[in-house]
Parts: C-alpha cells; sequence; structure tokens
C-alpha cells in the first residue's frame, strides 16, 4: 500500500508559496549544529535526508551533498530513500490534516538511526495563495510525542519548547532527536 503524503492541489499551493515568497523554505541551515552532534552521536554519517527542505539551505552548509525532498519543489519532489539521518524541521505543521498519519510512517521508513523533529505549535504569520493559515495542524507539542511514539520513535533528547507569551498558544515550537525503535 502506498502512503499519501499530500494532495496534488496542496502540492501546487507549496509550489506556488515557494515561486512568489524567496524567504519561504530558507531556514534550514539554522539545525546545522543539531545535524553536527546527531552525526557525531551515531559516528558519523553523510547519509542525510532533509524532509521538507524547503530551498535547500541546509544542504547548502553541509560539507558534502544531501538527500532533500519537498513536494513544494519541484526539482526536489521524487519520493525520497531511506537515510540513517532524516530531517524533518517546520514541516509537519504545514501537513494537510488528512495525511499526518502517513506522512509519520513514511518519516519512520525512511529513517534507519535517527530523525530530527522540529514542530510549530501556533499559527502561521504567512497564509497559503489560498487564504489558508500557513500552519494547517496546530496543536501542543503531547500532540505529536503521542503520534511519534505511537509510530515506533523514542524520543533520545527532547532538545526542549519555545515559549511565547500567547495564552493560547503558549508553545512557539518543539524539537527532539528520536530514534528507531
Amino acid at each position: 500500500m502506498s502512503l499519501m503524503t499530500h494532495s496534488d492541489a496542496y502540492a501546487a499551493q507549496l509550489q506556488e508559496m515557494h515561486r512568489g515568497n524567496a524567504n519561504f523554505g530558507k531556514r534550514g541551515s539554522r539545525w546545522l549544529p543539531v545535524v553536527e552532534a546527531v552525526m557525531e552521536s551515531i559516528g558519523g554519517t553523510t547519509d542525510i535526508l532533509d524532509y521538507g527542505c524547503g530551498k535547500g539551505e541546509l544542504n547548502l552548509h553541509m560539507p558534502f551533498g544531501i538527500s532533500m525532498y519537498d513536494p513544494g519543489i519541484v526539482v526536489h519532489s521524487d519520493k525520497p530513500e531511506p537515510a540513517d539521518i532524516v530531517i524533518c524541521t517546520d514541516v509537519m505543521e504545514h501537513i494537510e490534516p488528512l495525511y499526518v498519519g502517513d506522512v509519520i510512517m513514511e518519516l519512520h521508513k525512511l529513517t534507519l538511526e535517527r530523525l530530527i523533529m522540529c514542530v510549530s505549535c501556533r499559527p502561521a504569520i504567512k497564509q497559503l495563495p489560498d487564504g489558508r493559515n500557513a500552519h494547517l495542524i496546530i496543536q501542543p507539542p503531547d500532540f505529536w510525542l503521542k503520534r511519534f511514539n505511537q509510530a515506533g520513535f523514542v524520543t533520545e533528547t527532547a532538545l526542549g519548547e519555545t515559549a511565547t507569551d500567547d495564552p493560547e498558544f503558549p508553545v512557539n515550537d518543539v524539537t527532539w532527536v528520536f530514534k528507531r525503535k
């Protein structure tokens, strides 16, 4: 059975966002220190997949090329292959709710050693071209942790939450490093 991770219509929305906003999907390089620490913890690897790579900023700062996947970037939209380390940052909140389970299952299939995961838990500043908030899923950290644990991931490191002053959405984002069970 093939996993469905997004609709064609939504991929088109993401592609339009990337074309129309030079800064959309350009924050991947901020994860370089975390990637380097995880690489060191598992004895080094050059087998890395950036799942939801955006414009590929992390790849530009790595000392070697990494695999990239993003349905919003046509040149990176081919189905990815498994890797020792999978990076999925600022992605899950952008997934269509119908496909969250399949995306998490796909991440489990793709992750051979570690998954670096960061999820935003508040509405986005940006809107999709169709007017929806760019964060399609706004849930607290426990929602995400439960789903990743159910899919066969174990928390290796909880890198923490960043807080907001908004009582309705007290957590900005949360970051974990998961191992496969």
